[in-house]
């Protein structure tokens, strides 16, 4: 196997380009295209979506994680729940939120919620506050500082096969799952 390594820093050599291009971008902030501009013409599909996200301003969805855990996914990308539990890491998840998560069959993919990563089209939800915001009976489970949001580029992330959204959070009754293309409004109007 062929050692990709990073020319703006130490970092330890990366086993795909994928990867490298991963870590320009979001740690060295230089952008990599893909493909050459103009190669190809979107999709009625991708420019559907393009549009939407422009609409609502959403750039970026965010992940939300311990600072501990910055280098495992540096190395190694974000991993959905079910992965995580694989590796040595810091937990931020609840409990008896995540045994719910696990019985959470999706759309008859023979999944549940744990086998997809967390994005989120808000920064501040409701589990950022119950992890960092003290109540009468507890302080907060986490310090602020060690609360770290991870950007991943939305219309990047909405095309990956396989991509669902809900209206809401995936441990409620009450929510439904989506895949794209759907109109977005309901998920990100419930964000506002």
């Amino acid at each position: 196997m062929s050692k990709i390594t990073c020319e703006h820093c130490d970092h330890k050599p990366f086993r795909t380009e994928r990867g490298l291009s991963w870590h320009l971008e979001n740690i060295h902030g230089i952008r990599v295209e893909d493909e050459p501009a103009g190669s190809h013409q979107e999709s009625p599909e991708d420019l559907a979506l393009r549009s939407q996200l422009l609409e609502y301003g959403v750039e970026n969805l965010h992940y939300m994680t311990h600072i501990a855990n910055c280098r495992s996914i540096l190395h190694r990308g974000i991993l959905s729940h079910r992965l995580a539990e694989e590796i040595r890491h810091v937990d931020l998840a609840s409990s008896s939120v995540q045994s719910k998560r696990d019985d959470i069959a999706i759309m008859g993919r023979g999944r549940t919620v744990h086998d997809y990563v967390p994005l989120y089209f808000a920064t501040h939800t409701p589990m950022q506050r119950v992890l960092t915001q003290p109540t009468r009976a507890s302080a907060p489970a986490i310090d602020q500082d060690d609360l770290v949001i991870i950007d991943v580029d939305a219309f990047r992330a909405m095309r990956i096969p396989g991509m669902l959204y809900t209206d809401g959070n995936a441990a409620s009754d009450d929510t439904t799952f989506h895949q794209p293309p759907v109109d977005l409004s309901v998920s990100i109007g419930n964000c506002r």
